[in-house]
């Protein structure tokens, strides 16, 4: 048996590509070029995190009605016998022209064509359960911010290694800020209820990350997102491997969690863990669909 990336991996390889994402930003914006291409940005971060996951990591280009629906990406964590999954919506923060100061998020609150429904409630509305509606923050910070989150602050946010250039924040947080003063927001407005990328599915000031059993990502990361706020979070049993699983055991024994057995009602997900995707299959109306896949296979 071979142990593919596991959770630490994740913290480590995201840490990689947020700082990557943050230069490249700074250098568009340096050298007079479209900083806040998300379509591009997106395509850069699916392939990196690919790429360099040592297989852990398969991504599938389904580009299929993002504009209508709301979301850029699906992503699933899967290890230790259960699923988690996400649908992402991405947006980048563009920074104040000849200013050091962070910028806003000046397409956050678009509408979808020509309806007055807002992006972000679409995402919410269409994004079915279990999945978690969150959006995928790109930041080309020009300067570090002095801004606490839910999860960490100061020097535990490793500004110096650009942790900050990819966050996380649940869609039901951003929604309720199309309602707030001034209409385009900043870094300030959603970074306390961020976290960074890699703070996602291993967090070092969770007191109990060090006592999961292998694999177990999906529960390191359900703890995360509990600890900001995210309510109702919901497992899909993975039967392939959920049989005498501790993590399972774990999840089932917090009643903040919920365990489903709706595996069969992603026919996708179930054909892709199972190898045998069939070209007739619906694909989710994303833009890619990708699983991060931190449990024990064979080589």
């Amino acid at each position: 048996m071979t142990s593919p990336m596991d959770a630490r991996g994740f913290r480590k390889l995201t840490a990689r590509i947020s700082l990557k994402t943050r230069k490249r930003m700074l250098r568009s914006r340096k050298f007079g070029k479209k900083e806040s291409d998300e379509r591009g940005i997106t395509e850069d971060f699916v392939v990196w995190l690919a790429r360099r996951s040592h297989g852990s990591v398969e991504a599938i280009h389904v580009d299929s009605g993002e504009s209508e629906h709301g979301a850029d990406i699906e992503l699933w964590l899967r290890g230790g016998g259960l699923l988690l999954g996400f649908r992402l919506q991405a947006k980048c923060l563009k920074p104040n022209s000849g200013s050091r100061k962070p910028g806003s998020y000046q397409s956050l609150f678009d509408t979808v064509g020509t309806s007055p429904d807002f992006q972000v409630d679409k995402l919410i509305s269409n994004t079915p359960s279990p999945l978690i509606p969150a959006y995928l923050f790109y930041n080309g910070l020009p300067a570090d911010p002095v801004i606490p989150s839910d999860c960490c602050s100061d020097n535990e946010w490793r500004k110096d290694l650009g942790w900050l250039g990819i966050t996380v924040a649940p869609a039901q947080v951003v929604s309720l800020l199309k309602d707030i003063t001034p209409r385009r927001k900043t870094l300030g407005h959603v970074l306390p209820d961020s976290l960074p990328l890699p703070c996602i599915a291993y967090c070092e000031n969770d007191p109990y990350s060090w006592h999961f059993p292998p694999g177990a990502m999906p529960l390191r990361a359900a703890r995360t997102l509990d600890f900001i706020g995210v309510e109702n979070i919901i497992f899909i049993r993975d039967p392939i491997t959920s049989a005498g699983s501790e993590a399972v055991e774990r999840a089932a024994e917090q009643e903040e969690f919920q365990i489903s057995d709706s595996y069969n009602d992603f026919p996708y997900l179930s054909q892709i863990l199972e190898g045998n995707l069939s070209t007739d299959t619906e694909m989710p109306p994303v833009r890619y669909l990708m699983i991060w896949d931190a449990g024990l296979r064979q080589p």
